[in-house]
């Protein structure tokens, strides 16, 4: 992965300016932050600010993944779905996002995985490309992720009730991230 990377012709990638998703500016619509998460039935992206949350139920056939695949699939996600918002939102330019599973984040931050997390990194990258945007991952704990949680879990009761303003909606992971072109 980071030979491909580092094979992307005039292109720096990420500023060297040290930030994290806490760091950003609440008014600032160029900059979102955004919580992920991942079951073993599930995946959501939550945008708070937006009060906008997104869900995708895992395929069928998915017994030889574990956890760690279906997390980094949710921020590769969170990604596509922030380079989605509409124009008059303004286009993310900083994307903070917090996830529970230290090995997603670490992924990122990073950029070296096993050849099957390849996929994910390269969807990423390439929309992070694409929109000239800036991605850093952080932990939250699961106390702190109750919305991205219930979404995952289809408990659309619950993420109602931390936000009652919340639009949810189902998503489909990017097919070239699962390896489908």
């Amino acid at each position: 992965m980071l030979k491909y990377i580092r094979a992307l012709k005039g292109y720096h990638f990420g500023s060297e300016e040290q930030w994290g998703p806490r760091d950003l500016t609440p008014g600032d619509r160029t900059c979102q932050v955004v919580f992920v998460d991942a079951c073993l039935s599930g995946l959501a992206v939550y945008f708070p600010r937006m009060h906008k949350g997104y869900y995708s139920n895992l395929p069928a056939s998915t017994d030889s993944r574990n956890i760690f695949y279906w997390e980094a699939l949710a921020v590769c996600s969170a990604v596509h779905l922030a380079s989605k918002q509409p124009q008059q939102q303004g286009a993310v330019k900083k994307l903070g996002i917090f996830c529970d599973n230290t090995n997603a984040i670490d992924l990122f931050k990073s950029y070296k995985a096993k050849p099957e997390f390849n996929p994910i990194l390269k969807s990423s990258v390439n929309v992070m490309i694409a929109h000239d945007m800036e991605v850093r991952v952080a932990y939250v704990s699961g106390k702190e992720n109750i919305v991205a949680d219930a979404l995952s879990r289809d408990n659309f009761a619950l993420a109602r009730w931390v936000d009652p303003d919340i639009q949810i909606a189902k998503f489909t992971p990017p097919g070239e991230a699962v390896g489908k072109s």
